[in-house]
């Protein structure tokens, strides 16, 4: 005869284990609406994979000056450039190209970063760069520059917002000026990933900017007449640059 004190506690057993097995069958189960299934566009990536290739540059038109630097980083090597002191970043050749990479310690910083040609002074002439950028922050270049400051052409992502896209500006010892800008009508901002032929053409007082060959600023400026030239970026490791060049006029 089996004891009627133990029938309670199987009977509660048998209803807590029917329990369990009810919610696991439950949490199994996954309710999928009608329609077609996409697949994440990120769901075949991971380390093993590598990522899209950059498309190469625009190539540079023939030189119509005196060449007085030129560097397609097609040999990897950067022995002919050199960092500013107030805004140093660290800079890499790679795959044929100039890559930003950070602060000088290497890690991504929202901080200015230079690279400018070395030995060369820009006074009156032509400087030119393709520019990749990639993660959306400012890029540009830079001339004319000395300690006691420097020109820069900043371009920015396109956005919905109605501000420049382009702007001149001069960086002094007293902070930042803007010079001259483009409305977005006549540069609308860049797409990441996508290459930006960018121009310099000064001289003496009169600066005009070009983009993908489009005239987008005339502006008269007499602060700086002549000092380094080269990459505007921020050391944020997001752009990268190719086919940079400069031109002088003969005799400066």
């Amino acid at each position: 005869m089996f004891n009627k004190k133990i029938v309670p506690v199987v009977a509660i057993m048998m209803l807590l284990a029917a329990a369990v097995a009810v919610g696991a069958s439950q949490s199994r189960t996954v309710s999928i609406p009608p329609g077609e299934l996409v697949e994440s566009p990120n769901a075949r990536v991971n380390s093993n994979v590598p990522r899209p290739s950059v498309p190469d540059a625009p190539a540079l038109s023939a030189a119509s000056m005196h060449m007085a630097f030129s560097d397609d980083f097609g040999k990897g090597s950067l022995d002919g450039w050199q960092t500013v002191e107030s805004a140093p970043g660290k800079w890499v050749a790679r795959d044929g190209r100039l890559v930003q990479g950070g602060n000088t310690d290497g890690d991504a910083a929202d901080e200015d970063a230079l690279f400018v040609a070395k030995d060369v002074v820009f006074t009156d002439g032509v400087l030119e760069a393709a520019i990749y950028p990639t993660s959306g922050s400012s890029v540009g270049l830079a001339f004319r520059g000395t300690a006691a400051g420097y020109y820069r052409v900043v371009l920015s992502r396109k956005n919905a917002t109605e501000a420049a896209k382009v702007v001149l500006q001069k960086v002094t010892t007293d902070g930042v000026k803007e010079v001259a800008s483009a409305p977005v009508a006549a540069w609308a901002g860049f797409n990441s990933g996508e290459w930006q032929a960018v121009s310099v053409n000064a001289q003496g007082s009169q600066i005009v900017i070009a983009i993908n060959g489009t005239t987008v600023i005339e502006a008269s400026d007499s602060t700086y007449a002549a000092g380094w030239a080269g990459i505007y970026s921020w050391a944020d490791m997001g752009s990268q640059v190719d086919n940079v060049r400069i031109q002088q006029v003969a005799g400066r």
